[in-house]
């Protein structure tokens, strides 16, 4: 079958257009349903919001270090701000717009590969259905925007490799879409660099001559190149350094290949699919075979995504790193189902079980009780904005409320996302995401990606903190001050008796703070706002 007339085709097909309609919005409001907020997605609205107030792309105005690992989203977000929308309503509904990008791309993707608009539609319900894959629509991050973006690229390449065929426009276009799913978030040249090699392969053996081949291949390589390389000239020039400081936290601070193997298993188990993964041993051979180059190019980028898990430690939330690469291994998936296995009544078993682990995968996903592997579920991430008891986006604005507008009151948190952002106040990220000594030099704490390093008690005193938060305690009474854990507890012995203040976040609840270093500021906020002092001798 000729599949080159087939996208002018799919947009004259009323019936099955409709069909994905419905689909995509179903999806999209289960997408809204299963909508949450990582607090990590405030990291990047503080530095879109430093940005649009002229003080640059910046944790702190003053000091320059590159917390962020999602350039291009940061500016989508910047200039949401810039047009006075909320940073966090915004990310959302971007996030389902390319949410459904997403899906649109896998339906055509779909189409391209199997040659049947029915399993097409059969494709996007898998991938649109899945939790994880659902979730991550509204989560804040750049995940689903670099998900589109790789989408649309491998729709490109597929063209390429299944129709053997090349237009520079395509080419130059592919190029751009690699660029900007680097500047999405750079683990993205994982994949593009797998897809590329596919399709480069298929571009040197085309019978067009050595001139145009290489012709192709700059067209290919020069518009990512000048986007990639005038970003990291900037990049080196204003932060003084080519790799961001996430890479110095996470990556160079001991991770755990135990930890990368436990988030694949965890993935595979939850969600059914050992099953498919024992019926693609069988079906191996049939990777290789020509009309199935689109399959092993599938595997390849799976395979090389897996190893990145293992090497860097997965990550300690609920299977994000599976949403860019899922959709590839939705495409092995359903060619398994309608390709491979036989009976019909099995190829309907092993669909019910894929829907199956979807359900049984939302409502019963735990973090497990060893600390070293445990992967922390979605549901937990929307009441540290919800739950009124542990709401740190009112921790945030209390403290904006009492130090409008003063750099002179800097605060040290290991919750550096929503509290700094509506606080605006100086901070000191304990976990060094946005801190380029502790993410070199702080105490190690375990293989925990994020969360590898600690800021040490005498470092924050040397930054000059104030107000110490760590991670946010919420009580209903000083009495609940036993309750209190402090983070950096290798100088506990210096600070044997503590002074807290009890900050009132409503009526009901207040957050507890270590009062580390006397400011003018804050004896004056304790002054007019009655707040609790506490003088508690810590064992």
């Amino acid at each position: 079958m000729n599949i080159r007339p087939l996208l002018p085709v799919l947009l004259t097909d009323r019936r099955r257009t409709l069909l994905l309609a419905v689909l995509v919005a179903i999806l999209v409001l289960a997408a809204f349903h299963n909508r949450f907020m990582e607090d990590d997605a405030f990291i990047s609205f503080r530095y879109a919001d430093n940005f649009i107030h002229g003080n640059g792309l910046v944790w702190n105005p003053g000091e320059r270090v590159e917390g962020y690992t999602n350039f291009l989203w940061t500016m989508v977000i910047s200039f949401c701000m810039l047009a006075g929308w909320d940073p966090a309503v915004s990310s959302q509904i971007i996030g389902l717009c390319f949410f459904v990008v997403s899906l649109v791309s896998m339906y055509f993707l779909g189409t391209m590969i199997f040659r049947s608009r029915n399993i097409a539609l059969a494709c996007v319900a898998v991938l649109g259905s899945n939790y994880t894959f659902n979730a991550f629509a509204t989560s804040g991050l750049e995940t689903q925007m670099q998900t589109a973006l790789i989408l649309l690229a491998a729709l490109l390449w597929v063209r390429i490799l299944l129709l053997n065929l090349s237009v520079r426009r395509d080419l130059a276009i592919l190029s751009v879409l690699g660029a900007a799913s680097v500047l999405t978030r750079p683990d993205s040249a994982l994949i593009i660099g797998v897809l590329s090699a596919g399709g480069c392969m298929v571009l040197i053996r085309q019978p067009a001559g050595r001139r145009e081949t290489i012709f192709r291949l700059l067209i290919l390589i020069i518009p990512a190149a000048l986007i990639l390389g005038v970003w990291l000239v900037w990049k080196t020039l204003y932060y003084g350094n080519v790799l961001p400081n996430t890479f110095y936290s996470k990556i160079v601070s001991p991770t755990s290949p135990r930890r990368g193997l436990y988030y694949i298993h965890e993935f595979l188990w939850s969600y059914f699919l050992y099953p498919f993964l024992l019926v693609a041993l069988f079906a191996v051979k049939k990777f290789f075979q020509k009309e199935n180059v689109v399959l092993l190019l599938s595997c390849a980028v799976l395979f090389a995504w897996d190893a990145y898990i293992v090497l860097t430690g997965g990550d300690h939330m609920e299977f994000r790193f599976f949403v860019p690469v899922f959709p590839f291994m939705v495409i092995l998936i359903v060619w398994l189902v309608f390709f491979w296995l036989r009976p019909a009544w099995v190829r309907a078993a092993f669909l019910l079980l894929l829907f199956a682990g979807t359900v049984y995968h939302a409502l019963t996903f735990a973090a497990s009780t060893d600390p070293e592997i445990a992967i922390a579920p979605l549901r937990q991430y929307e009441g540290f904005f919800t739950r009124e008891d542990e709401s740190w986006t009112a921790i945030g604005k209390t403290l904006h409320r009492a130090f409008p507008g003063r750099p002179d009151v800097r605060i040290a948190t290991t919750a550096a996302g929503a509290i700094p952002f509506y606080s605006k106040l100086p901070t000191v990220d304990m976990l060094g995401i946005n801190d380029p000594w502790v993410a070199r030099y702080g105490r190690l704490m375990g293989t925990t990606p994020g969360h590898q390093r600690m800021a040490p008690m005498s470092y924050l005193v040397n930054r000059g903190v104030n107000l110490l938060i760590a991670h946010p305690v919420v009580v209903t009474s000083s009495s609940d001050i036993r309750q209190i854990p402090i983070a950096p507890m290798d100088s506990i012995v210096a600070f044997r008796d503590a002074t807290f203040i009890i900050i009132p976040v409503d009526s009901v609840h207040k957050v507890v703070t270590m009062y580390l270093r006397q400011n003018p500021v804050v004896d004056k906020a304790i002054y007019d706002n009655h707040w609790e002092i506490l003088n508690a001798r810590i064992k």
